[in-house]
């Protein structure tokens, strides 16, 4: 999957992503991968893996619920509460993670989003 093909079955499946938001993902898809050769963030780091393992299987599942705010306990590298907080930017997302190097990860995402707080 590429950047074209996870915008095109989300939107046929009624999520429609703006190309702020694509390039959002991009940014993130970014840092996962300069990240990752600092430390074990995913086994996954080739970039259509990424888009389908990653984003696509994050925000799938959540097509059709009607929350206001999600909780992510053991977020990891951000899965889903990133794509999900990408995907959906006026609902509310916790992201909720034990170990310290990947809360400097999280912590990195975050100020490389200046809308997520």
């Amino acid at each position: 999957m590429n950047k074209d093909s996870f915008k095109n079955e989300l939107a046929a499946k009624g999520l429609n992503l703006s190309a702020e938001q694509l390039g959002q993902f991009e940014t993130y898809l970014h840092l996962i991968q300069e990240w990752n050769q600092k430390m074990n963030l995913t086994a996954i780091t080739d970039d259509s893996e990424i888009w389908q393992k990653h984003f696509y299987d994050s925000v799938v599942p959540f097509l059709h619920t009607s929350f206001q705010t999600l909780c992510d306990v053991g977020s990891g590298a951000g899965f889903p509460g990133i794509p999900l907080a990408i995907a959906w930017p006026n609902r509310s997302f916790v992201l909720v993670e034990p170990l310290a190097k990947r809360c400097r990860f999280l912590n990195e995402v975050k100020t490389s989003f200046i809308w997520i707080t």
